[in-house]
């Protein structure tokens, strides 16, 4: 029952003598476009794939797919990353591994990774004499698969983690930004639109706090920043920096396994910022 309940173990973080180096192969395809009758117009596809043999993995994070994987699938009086207690008669007569007192924080090799996608990019520049320069740009990238294949006391994992969560964080499968930039002499101004998609918490949903099969899926999450900036080439180029970071305020999306925004979430809510920037 105490294996049951929540609780706070301690963490034994070693190296792995049998650890292997990471190896892996690369493979892109890419193609531009900068039509005649447009000048300033450009275009940009890159297909991608990366295939890893021997990828070092953290195993150690309560909710990296690693850990979670060997939790679920390694024998519990055989798992290599658990430590427990010796076997008390109690648990003897019922035929049940000692108590859970620590877990093991090490690096292994997976037998592979391999992810793959393409990454988009267009751009307009367009400068004029009197009002100054303009560019407008568009990235968006999709992962199509980030498989992982991993076999380790007893147990074996073949996942596709693309549009979920994996080892190091989520991995939506949508993203991309929208950025508008202008300047003038000594003015510039930079507007930028990101996003985020949707992807499934590595926690399914939990109805009346009895956790389904259906995943739980974190909503898509946009947000604008805009910054105008001033050089005073009288003092030796000193920059003026004068922004906002989620310029509208938008909440980050609910989670059911964290409090905190992920790396691409905002969670501080809109961040108003003054920078000066001066060379000696």
């Amino acid at each position: 029952f105490e294996d049951c309940d929540g609780q706070e173990v301690n963490a034994l973080n070693v190296g792995n003598p049998e650890l292997q180096p990471d190896e892996g192969e690369t493979r892109l395809l890419g193609v531009a476009w900068e039509p005649g009758w447009a000048p300033g117009l450009s275009f940009a596809l890159d297909l991608w794939e990366i295939e890893h043999k021997n990828r070092v993995l953290y195993v150690g994070d309560g909710f990296s797919g690693i850990f979670d994987f060997f939790l679920r699938e390694s024998p519990p009086d055989s798992n290599p990353y658990v430590i427990r207690a010796p076997q008390s008669p109690e648990d003897i007569a019922l035929d049940i591994p000692g108590l859970i007192t620590g877990i093991v924080s090490t690096y292994v090799n997976a037998g592979k990774v391999t992810t793959q996608g393409f990454d988009v990019e267009a751009r307009y520049t367009w400068p004029t004499v009197w009002a100054g320069d303009f560019n407008l740009g568009l990235n968006y990238t999709y992962l199509e698969e980030y498989s992982i294949g991993i076999s380790d006391s007893g147990a074996e994992l073949n996942e596709d983690w693309a549009g979920g969560y994996g080892e190091r964080g989520a991995l939506p499968h949508h993203r991309g930004n929208l950025t508008f930039h202008w300047e003038r002499n000594q003015h510039a101004l930079t507007a930028q639109y990101r996003y985020v998609g949707s992807y499934e918490s590595p926690l399914n949903l939990s109805i009346d706090n009895v956790e389904t099969d259906t995943p739980f899926e974190v909503d898509a999450y946009t947000q604008f920043d805009l910054q105008y900036s001033y050089t005073f080439d009288g003092l030796r180029g000193a920059v003026l920096r004068l922004g906002c970071q989620n310029c509208t305020d938008v909440d980050p999306p609910v989670y059911n396994y964290n409090v905190v925004a992920e790396a691409f979430h905002e969670g501080r809510g809109a961040l108003l910022y003054l920078r000066w920037e001066q060379s000696f």
